[in-house]
């Protein structure tokens, strides 16, 4: 699928077509030069495509896009759309409609990046001319799909037909009884869950689900029979649901696929809607019934796009290749190679490219018992995965554990041995006693089943490995995850204390917060420079020394943290504080200025583009919330009324709850504090996860530092608890940061999730730390913490299993830190020792609610809905 590489040759039917379309393209004027070609070059190929979308056409336009000439790019794509419009493409040669293919594609990318553009700097009429100039091109790329898919059909004995009013979503024709439909939804359902997937992903569609997607997000949808719409994001190398379980094995209106595309702001510029390319085929004119719902949602009608070929995607190219017959890996460097040049002027709404298999990939690498060889990456969570699946699967049809002999060889007994089995060996090997002790527990609680549940063959199996691994001594040794974390503290506790150090702690408050028992200092970056940190480490490590006592040490980056500048202080005043009043109107600038109560800056270059009128900024931990009522762009102002007054001061911190930060989460000033800071510390927390491609990106960084030190992640925004479990399989430890996350999804929610965080570390074995606000009340009074403080830590011990509690202005504000950290340790200890004496803390209440409860309530209720 060739993008700038000289077009193919002409067949004598479509050369016609290329000399009409060049005497549109050229105003009525063919050039002796063109007379000359006719003349001399053989007409052998197909039309030259590149006589109107060529090479040269696409770096004009890359040209006026770098001048910024908006109205120049909208005219000249329209000029290079107009000549296709209503020609038919039938017979055409398969080579040079894959090469029109791809640079209509090219046209595409570069027509949604103009809309993101005029969206933000054009008035919508600008935008809605635009947007026509798109719905040309989609139609144009529908004739040319059509044409693909029709040379596909013509080369198989079942063509499949489009379908337009109604259909169900099986691929075998005839006629199908619902015992049939139930069968074939489950099969697609628990392969959908087997390779990874969650029925969680699948949303109705509604304005709540659009807002929630990112710019250029690529989602699959099912319009059902009973006018249900849903869909569910799709990511390249993650497992997609399908069709049929977006209908929930129901007949569907409509199915195929969208993309949302949005401008800076995170308005909606246009919705392209697409059709499947396989088996499954909606037409264009089904399409309306998924164009009825996104109305519904919000997203006006003009800026609604519908064209065949699967929405974002090259697909035509992919038919195309196939009937051309062109080896898989070229195809697929080809279409990447395409990718990459349409999505160039705005290229961080490119889809992520597919993983290359390397040879010998996908096979199933030894892992000797002894531990000689490292286990592959994320094989807990795979091990885990599989044995919730299977325990699902067997459970679903009424609690029954049959020892017959399956379909695939193995009863539904001897498949959960394995997996069972496959669990507790990699649990054994990489020493993880959380997993390991939860899944014992499940293995006896199956084998324990009445005897209407399971037979005598298939319980003695059950026990014999029971049997088995109730010897081993793992669990009952050394390992704990808290260990990531710092060494085992002296007193008989678990939980750590982690505790956050002022800058100027004298010595004296560093020793008395070591015997008080610290067991990780943490630092943050965002105070102090970086020479007075180091220094300040020293100190901690010389004390910790002379004490014997080891002390991990740990820093926090920074991250995206948008903070507030500095203000006016003309007295010279300790306290600084600026009194915001409710109902005032205040200005905030992203200038270098100094502040006062009436003009705030804000130390946010992108603060305009990431907010829009009536956005909530909430600042000094969602104390003080203002209410956006304009943005200036050109001058850099943010004006705002203040909804809930209260105090601020320097550096403060800021929050955009509605706001999709336009930065990355790990920014260049924390890969500066890193590589300064790395070799003085133990632990890194990244701040604002939001994927786990954070955590990956932190630690190859500190690979190419030279050291590697686990990493913490700080899960404190909407995207990081959305990816949660993809981020606890590649983070060393989980934070619940409550301070920005109740500000970022609400105090109401915090708890919930709380909960869910903790519950997701102790699935996947690896510790959690409870942070903000655990004794507050000792800021004020050092004597004692308040009773509501006191619950709240032993709740998080006792009920939750919290490995840690951080210590942030408790410690870090008063004068008297260690009587805090003393005041922690005896409820900490208290709740250890009531948590011991409960039967039911390792009993199977707990380790129920790891089973895979969404996958039991999918494949027994999602079934029958």
């Amino acid at each position: 699928m060739p993008i700038i590489n000289d077009p193919p040759k002409r067949t004598t039917r479509a050369a016609r077509h290329a000399q009409q379309v060049e005497h549109k393209a050229t105003g009525g004027v063919t050039t002796e030069a063109g007379k000359a070609s006719e003349a001399t070059k053989p007409v052998a190929g197909m039309a030259d495509v590149g006589s109107v979308v060529s090479a040269q056409a696409l770096s004009e336009l890359d040209a006026l896009w770098g001048k910024k000439q908006l109205d120049n790019v909208a005219q000249r794509i329209a000029q290079l759309v107009a000549p296709w419009q209503g020609f038919d493409f039938t017979g055409l040669d398969p080579a040079a409609l894959d090469q029109l293919a791809g640079r209509l594609f090219v046209l595409e990318q570069r027509l949604t990046a103009l809309i993101n553009r005029m969206s933000m700097v054009d008035g919508p009429a600008k935008v809605t001319v635009a947007l026509e100039t798109q719905r040309q091109l989609a139609a144009v790329q529908t004739a040319v799909f059509r044409e693909a898919v029709r040379l596909q059909d013509s080369s198989t004995k079942t063509p499949v037909g489009q379908w337009v009013v109604f259909k169900d979503t099986e691929k075998k024709p005839g006629f199908h009884t619902p015992e049939a439909h139930e069968a074939y939804y489950l099969e697609k359902l628990r392969k959908f869950i087997g390779e990874g997937g969650d029925p969680a992903q699948i949303s109705v569609i509604d304005a709540k689900f659009l807002a929630s997607l990112k710019d250029g997000q690529l989602c699959e949808y099912v319009v059902d029979g009973v006018d249900v719409a849903r869909a569910a994001e799709v990511h390249a190398g993650k497992p997609s649901p399908g069709h049929t379980v977006l209908a929930r094995g129901a007949e569907a209106l409509t199915a195929g696929t969208f993309i949302v595309n949005k401008d800076a702001r995170g308005n909606i510029t246009q919705v392209v809607i697409g059709t499947f390319s396989g088996h499954f085929r909606s037409g264009i004119e089904a399409q309306h019934h998924l164009v009825r719902h996104l109305v519904a949602a919000g997203v006006p009608l003009e800026r609604i796009v519908q064209r065949e070929g699967q929405a974002g995607n090259p697909r035509t190219a992919e038919i195309l290749a196939r009937i051309l017959g062109t080896e898989g890996a070229a195809a697929q460097r080809a279409e990447q190679a395409m990718i990459t040049e349409a999505y160039r002027w705005d290229p961080f709404a490119a889809p992520p490219p597919p993983p290359e298999k390397k040879p010998g990939e996908g096979k199933k690498p030894k892992v000797e018992a002894s531990g000689a060889q490292a286990l592959p990456k994320h094989a807990m969570g795979d091990a885990l995965r599989a044995m919730q699946q299977t325990v699902s699967d067997a459970l679903a049809d009424g609690v029954v554990l049959s020892t017959q002999v399956g379909g695939n060889g193995l009863s539904e007994v001897a498949t959960i041995v394995n997996t069972v089995d496959e669990a507790l060996r990699i649990a054994e090997q990489s020493g993880n006693t959380i997993v390991f002790v939860q899944t014992k527990a499940l293995l006896r609680h199956l084998a324990a089943l009445p005897a209407a549940n399971i037979d005598d063959a298939g319980r003695a199996t059950l026990e014999k490995l029971l049997v088995r691994w109730e010897a081993r001594p793992v669990g009952l040794a050394a390992f704990d995850p808290a260990d990531v974390l710092s060494q085992r503290p002296a007193k008989d506790r678990r939980t750590r204390v982690v505790a956050t150090i002022n800058p100027r702690a004298t010595e004296a408050q560093l020793k008395r917060m070591i015997v008080a028992g610290m067991d990780v200092a943490r630092f943050n970056t965002a105070h102090g420079t970086v020479a007075e940190q180091v220094a300040l480490m020293k100190r901690i490590r010389a004390a910790a020394a002379s004490l014997g006592r080891p002390v991990s040490i740990q820093i926090d980056l920074e991250g995206p943290k948008i903070r507030l500048g500095k203000f006016a202080n003309p007295q010279n005043l300790e306290f600084n504080d600026i009194w915001l009043k409710e109902g005032a109107k205040v200005r905030l600038t992203t200038k270098d200025v100094l502040g006062s109560p009436e003009l705030l800056p804000v130390d946010y270059p992108t603060l305009c583009a990431d907010v829009k009128p009536g956005d909530p900024i909430f600042m000094n931990d969602g104390t003080v919330e203002l209410t956006v009522l304009s943005v200036d762009k050109a001058k850099g102002t943010v004006e705002a009324e203040v909804a809930l007054g209260g105090k601020v001061w320097d550096k403060k911190g800021i929050n955009l709850p509605r706001s999709e930060l336009s930065v990355r989460t790990i920014t260049d000033e924390d890969l500066a504090n890193l590589s300064a800071l790395l070799p003085h510390v133990d632990l890194v927390a990244s701040s604002f996860v939001r994927g786990p491609e954070d955590i990956l990106f932190l630690r190859e960084r500190m690979r190419q530092l030279g050291r590697v030190v686990p990493v913490i992640a700080k899960i404190e925004r909407a995207e990081g608890l959305q990816h949660l479990e993809q981020i606890t399989l590649v983070a060393d430890a989980l934070m619940v940061a409550r301070g920005d996350l109740g500000v970022e999804i609400g105090y109401e929610n915090v708890p919930a999730a709380e909960r869910r965080i903790n519950a997701m570390g102790k699935l996947h074995g690896k510790p959690t730390i409870v942070a903000t606000e655990v004794l507050m009340s000792m800021v004020k009074d050092p004597s004692r913490p308040s009773r509501g403080d006191v619950e709240g830590l032993y709740a998080a011990v006792f009920d939750r299993g919290a490995d840690a509690v951080m210590l942030g202005k408790e410690t870090s504000f008063p004068e008297h830190p260690g009587e805090v950290i003393a005041a922690a340790n005896r409820v900490i200890e208290k709740a250890e020792s009531e948590r011991r004496l409960d039967p039911w803390r390792n009993g199977l209440p707990e380790v129920g609610a790891h089973v895979a409860p969404t996958t039991v309530a999918a494949l027994r209720i999602g079934v029958r809905s």
